[in-house]
């Protein structure tokens, strides 16, 4: 029983937004701040926005400590009221898990796998996975379905690209129920958030002719009701990969996430993450960059009101 127990602590360790992690942090009273474990969480979340990514080591010390460190930075992430952050934190937490999923065993892989919705098989010492599903994950590089082999309609993956293909699929687990809503935040977090430290990393490259893009991220928070695949391609996609340099997973998440939005206003809507996916990956890798402001006044004039826009703070 105490084997088990510790077996399942571990998987919660590697894997801290599987249900398991979720049971165990559930106990939390967050309501009673321990400062430790904010301590620990802030230090995890300044390390994610600071690299990208969140270093995994195979055995660690205070594993208990740990996982429930991720709900304080959940927290905290939250509080800092950025999506950036969110989908930067969400990215960082993806990789560390992908490492672990990688020198993890074969029935944990398809155990995780299980849990993301995603059907994986075994396939020899290899492992499968359906066409459709393979591409409702963000992937490129290596992981693009060009590179892949084919065999009776599905993907044939080597371990390795298996793990690895989960990672947007993780950063979507982490993503769910971010950001948490001020009222669920103790006030004192909000004050430790203000002191997240974040380093900063090299300035990308301005806007498509000088242009200054605020009111890109003036868009992104206000969703419209119309020529919304134009906005995608023509301006987030661009964006998102090129100006901000985030990858394309996190770009995508922003950009479903700014769609989910837009259905609020009009359900109507073909857009899904594949084409997302798709954008963001294209515009990565032909490096295009948005339109500028007096361009999408012009296109777009008549489905985006320009004027209350610009005007908003």
């Amino acid at each position: 029983m105490i084997g088990d127990q510790q077996e399942e602590l571990a998987f919660a360790y590697r894997y801290p937004f599987s249900k398991e992690a979720k049971a165990l942090v559930a106990r939390i009273d967050t309501g009673k701040l321990d400062l430790n474990l904010v301590a620990m969480g802030k230090s995890r979340l300044e390390e994610a926005l600071s690299t990208g990514r969140l270093g995994y080591k195979e055995t660690g010390y205070a594993i208990t400590a740990f996982v429930e460190s991720y709900a304080y930075s959940r927290l905290l992430v939250s509080a800092m009221h950025n999506r950036s952050h969110i989908a930067r934190y969400a990215e960082a937490e993806a990789y560390r898990s992908c490492k672990a999923l990688d020198a993890d065993t074969d029935d944990n892989l398809l155990r995780i796998a299980t849990e993301l919705g995603t059907p994986i098989e075994r396939y020899g010492r290899e492992f499968s996975m359906g066409v459709f599903q393979f591409l409702s994950h963000p992937t490129g590089g290596s992981l693009a379905l060009v590179n892949q082999r084919l065999v009776g309609g599905r993907v044939i993956l080597e371990r390795h690209r298996t793990a690895w293909t989960l990672k947007g699929a993780i950063a979507s687990a982490v993503m769910a129920g971010l950001p948490i809503d001020d009222a669920y935040i103790p006030r004192e977090i909000f004050e430790f958030a203000r002191d997240v430290h974040v380093k900063q990393q090299a300035q990308p490259a301005r806007a498509a002719g000088g242009q200054n893009s605020g009111w890109i991220e003036k868009l992104l928070d206000n969703p419209i009701d119309d020529g919304r695949h134009r906005v995608v391609n023509l301006i987030l996609a661009p964006y998102l990969t090129n100006i901000k340099g985030m990858d394309v997973e996190a770009a995508t998440s922003i950009i479903l996430a700014y769609i989910e939005r837009c259905k609020t206003v009009n359900p109507m809507t073909r857009i899904n993450e594949q084409y997302v996916s798709y954008q963001c990956r294209y515009a990565k890798e032909h490096g295009r960059k948005p339109m500028s402001l007096r361009r999408a006044m012009d296109e777009l004039g008549g489905v985006i009101d320009f004027n209350t826009l610009l005007e908003k703070k």
